[in-house]
């Protein structure tokens, strides 16, 4: 009679293929020349003793082991995967037992296998049916290995059924995804450019709140001395622009705020007279430009002089002076 366990072994081998033709040839004569013995009156199958080690043929070792050089070695590891010297050691491969519980059907499987994906026997399955670098993905939603493995999306993308795209809200400029109802690079299109300080506001490009643009430049004409109140006012060197404007630095609205102004250009035999309110004016005498009721401040000083208004006293003459 035929070993039961070893016919076993040998119908599942060559049911999945993975048993050599050197194996199947051992052990289809071990199992025949045990039957024919154990028919003889008398005789019996003599099964090795595992516990000594020593073969010379394959049928001298036990199930699961080879005979590699004189020695009953276990199959099935990376030196002696599916046989003696079967070497599966390469990285990135195992040695895998494609039947599990059988004493055969060892095979190198690449790591990268969807049924052995990082370790035998390990299968990618549901979403995660791609083995992308030893380890089970999605490929529909997983931005590095977008609809295949290695397969990134470019910076800002996501994946979205296995395709790179922007996310909701964004528009792809080239190959970064832009918003373009801010981006002032890319305002309300890919490429169109928001310039001289505009921002880009829903989509379009305009001055922030509380300026203007004048000459292409985005302008507040509430403190800009050379577009004051309008484009292209311009205040004299001495004034501010103050709410719109032009005006002398204490508050005093008037063209000319100092002698030394450019603009102020006094005709023949006039004086530049300052004026304690802080304009200047060209007049014959600056004492004779005091109006009524207020007072002629005089210094021995190169300076002109000065009128003082009710409530205002006349400033101090520097020392000496």
């Amino acid at each position: 009679m035929v070993d039961q366990q070893r016919f076993d072994e040998l119908a599942k081998g060559l049911a999945t293929n993975r048993l050599s033709r050197r194996q199947a040839l051992r052990m289809l004569g071990s199992a025949l020349v045990g039957g024919a013995l154990a028919s003889v009156p008398g005789m019996a199958w003599a099964k090795p003793k595992p516990d000594k080690g020593k073969c010379k043929n394959p049928g001298d070792c036990p199930i699961g082991q080879d005979c590699c050089n004189g020695s009953c070695t276990p199959i099935g590891t990376p030196d002696n995967c599916f046989g003696c010297g079967a070497l599966c050691n390469d990285p990135g491969v195992a040695c895998c037992q494609d039947v599990p519980g059988s004493n055969f059907s060892f095979t190198c499987r690449s790591l990268n296998d969807i049924k052995h994906c990082g370790a035998c026997n390990n299968a990618c399955s549901g979403a995660d049916a791609a083995c992308c670098n030893q380890v089970c993905r999605n490929t529909d939603s997983d931005p590095i290995n977008c609809s295949c493995c290695d397969c990134p999306c470019p910076r800002t993308q996501i994946c979205q059924g296995g395709l790179c795209v922007c996310p909701e809200g964004l528009t792809l400029c080239g190959d970064i995804c832009r918003n373009v109802q801010t981006d002032v690079d890319n305002c309300g299109s890919c490429g169109n450019v928001c310039s001289g300080g505009e921002t880009c506001q829903e989509g379009v490009c305009a001055c922030p709140p509380g300026q203007t643009k004048c000459q292409g430049v985005c302008r507040n004409l509430q403190t800009d001395p050379n577009n004051c109140g309008v484009c292209a006012t311009v205040c004299h060197q001495s004034q501010v622009c103050t709410s719109g404007r032009c005006q002398c630095p204490n508050g005093t609205v008037a063209e000319f705020c100092s002698c030394t102004d450019p603009g102020l250009n006094c005709p023949p035999n006039f004086k530049c007279c300052q004026k304690l309110d802080g304009s200047a004016v060209c007049q014959a005498t600056c004492a004779v430009a005091c109006p009524p009721g207020t007072t002629c401040c005089e210094c021995p000083c190169p300076h002109p002089p000065l009128c003082a208004s009710p409530g205002f006293p006349c400033p101090p003459c520097p020392p000496g002076q």
